[in-house]
């Protein structure tokens, strides 16, 4: 069975709408709901060069994990002068997405930890499973990687699967993990909790990273918002 439409479905109350695609047999629907939002920007008004040359000098690197995996010594990049136009950027484009398209009210969405990493060609380096805690939305900012052999791999958020008959063709709902292909200049954000890590880099090319955690400014909380950050 493929999709044949899609519909959003309203429903009163504080409850959002959900969405459902309608089978081909015109008997069956499907309903979507609690989607996790990765949002990918590319074309970004950043050169990636001097993202690298500012991730590499003078900066003290220690080993993450893996072989050929190091990160930056400082986890506050984002107070840099030589990072403000990355900052700016980031802040800039991720806080109109979560506006326009989650629809979140925010005053601000800002950058509280910043640091860099550097994966070696050889051996190959990956990056375990891990998600971001005391934080609302990470990413990263690709400034050098092999295009199109790099990837980032999201983890299912559904923690209950425990049960998984064998897949006759895999597809976006059955998936237990989803890899995002990247290059060079490219921009991704995510849910801090949304599990993610590196396949083993099988390029001769290093691969250069910046990658953040953001907070939002304004009323947190729910339902009565009396939480000011």
């Amino acid at each position: 069975m493929s999709a044949k439409s899609s519909d959003v479905v309203d429903v009163p109350g504080s409850i959002a709408p959900g969405i459902v695609e309608q089978r081909d047999d015109g008997n069956t629907s499907l309903m979507l709901v609690f989607p996790s939002p990765i949002f990918r920007f590319n074309n970004l008004d950043i050169d990636p060069l001097n993202v690298v040359r500012a991730a590499l000098e003078n900066r003290q690197f220690f080993p993450n994990f893996a072989d050929g995996n190091y990160t930056s010594e400082d986890f506050m990049l984002q107070e840099e002068e030589v990072f403000a136009p990355l900052v700016e950027v980031i802040e800039a484009r991720a806080a109109a997405a979560l506006r326009t398209v989650l629809r979140y009210r925010l005053e601000d969405l800002k950058i509280n930890t910043m640091w860099c990493n550097v994966h070696n060609p050889e051996p190959a380096a990956s990056h375990f499973l891990h998600e971001h805690a005391n934080s609302f939305f990470s990413g990263t900012y690709y400034a050098e990687v092999a295009d199109d052999k790099s990837a980032i791999v999201f983890d299912t958020p559904l923690r209950t699967k425990v049960i998984s008959p064998e897949i006759e063709e895999q597809n976006y709902l059955n998936t237990m993990r989803h890899a995002v292909p990247v290059n060079t200049g490219d921009l991704l954000i995510w849910p801090s909790e949304l599990r993610h890590g590196i396949l083993p880099y099988e390029s001769r090319q290093r691969r250069i990273t910046v990658s953040f955690n953001m907070m939002p400014k304004g009323k947190l909380g729910g339902p009565t918002w009396n939480y000011v950050y």
